[in-house]
């Protein structure tokens, strides 16, 4: 099925089917400012959160990877910001003011222009995209997918308005702009499924407060909830319709943050608990399979005032080829993600789109039976030496 000559090997394969496309992703070091956030994340690259406070003012944190803690890196020079996804092939950390999507400097927080997102057309009608509280980068489509809040939640009655799903867009990272007719029907947005549990405290949730990209399923992990207690839920949805595919967990408290780290563990933050003087949240490592959560820490134990981490992002893995392993599994995600420490991982859920591809990776590459390439794509892998 394929041929190996000295450090390449070319495979043609007839099937079309999900497949691998890589991440390149890159060393990211920064300077940081000190602060007395302590938490830590298995991890051993940056995670960024955006904290804003009740006055809007929004500060970028960054998970130092030397300490394994948060620390204060800046104001950032817009209010009101909710949301974050990191790219990591580009190094870049994208966010959203209002109806702008913009990039943060990583070093000072500043908030720089990319393009007006606009407004889009679908079951709603046309709609402003100008409260986005969940982001998240899909390496395949080089695309952000992006969540419009349409508020349903009354707190005087304790309920939702029916209907009143929250709205899922694709946005062009270089132009900023919404990616129009990204959606079957020539839709520009879809509705994010609701989720009904008559074990919560509202029993149906329109809302999501965060969204991150799943590489192993090439869905969405989509965080739904009101921010009350015992009202939480964590779902994989497509990225095609937004429909839900799995209910994964039930959250034991309000969750407004969510990520995987660089080994593929998912991590939530909480709301300020004001009652036991936390004023930041905490942030929780969730096992999604079987609802256990386990409290890593609080976010930052130094703040008198209470303040919302909305969102939270890390990236993946390095580039560097140095010490890395002999071997590298393409779609086997059972080991450790430490192990995977060579110059590239390739996704098997994800789909090659170019004519002319190539992916390189340490010694060796072990691919599995069902890996495939369409008969149109001429597909390399360079085997780069670890030496």
């Amino acid at each position: 099925m394929y041929n190996v000559s000295a450090k390449y090997f070319y495979m043609n394969y007839s099937l079309i089917s999900i497949l691998g496309f890589l991440y390149s992703l890159f060393y990211f070091f920064y300077g940081l400012n000190n602060a007395a956030a302590q938490p830590n994340i298995n991890s051993n690259l940056p995670c960024y959160s955006i904290a804003t406070a009740v006055d809007g003012t929004s500060i970028l944190y960054e998970l130092n990877s030397a300490t394994s803690q948060w620390k204060v890196v800046d104001q950032i020079n817009r209010n009101n910001v909710k949301a974050l996804a990191v790219v990591n092939s580009t190094n870049t950390i994208y966010t959203v003011h209002q109806n702008k999507l913009g990039t943060i400097n990583p070093i000072t927080a500043e908030f720089s222009d990319v393009g007006t997102i606009g407004s889009g057309n679908g079951a709603y009608g046309n709609i402003i995209l100008n409260d986005i509280y969940g982001l998240t980068y899909v390496p395949y489509q080089n695309a952000l997918y992006a969540t419009h809040r349409i508020y349903s939640y009354n707190s005087a009655t304790n309920s939702a308005l029916a209907n009143s799903n929250d709205i899922l867009f694709k946005i062009n990272p270089s132009t900023g702009k919404i990616v129009l007719g990204a959606f079957d029907f020539g839709y520009d947005y879809v509705k994010i499924q609701e989720i009904a549990n008559s074990t919560i405290s509202v029993p149906t949730i329109y809302d999501v407060s965060d969204i991150a990209f799943d590489p192993s399923s090439g869905e969405l992990l989509v965080l739904h909830g009101y921010q009350l207690a015992l009202n939480d839920i964590i779902t994989s949805n497509s990225l095609e319709d937004g429909t839900t595919e799995t209910i994964k967990t039930l959250l034991f408290k309000p969750s407004i943050g969510i990520t995987y780290d660089a080994f593929f563990d998912v991590f939530v933050t909480t709301l300020p608990d004001l009652n036991n003087s936390n004023y930041s949240g905490d942030i929780y490592k969730v096992n999604i399979l079987s609802s256990d959560a386990t409290r890593v820490g609080t976010l930052d134990p130094s703040l008198t005032e209470p303040v919302k981490f909305n969102c939270l992002n890390c990236l993946k893995n390095s580039v560097s080829i140095v010490n890395c392993q002999p071997i590298i599994y393409l779609n086997d995600y059972s080991p450790a993600r430490s192990n995977y420490n060579a110059q590239v991982d390739i996704y098997s859920n994800d789909k090659i789109l170019s004519t002319s591809t190539t992916y390189r990776a340490g010694n060796s590459v072990t691919l599995s039976n069902d890996f495939s390439v369409p008969a149109n794509v001429n597909f390399t892998a360079k085997i780069e030496s670890c030496n």
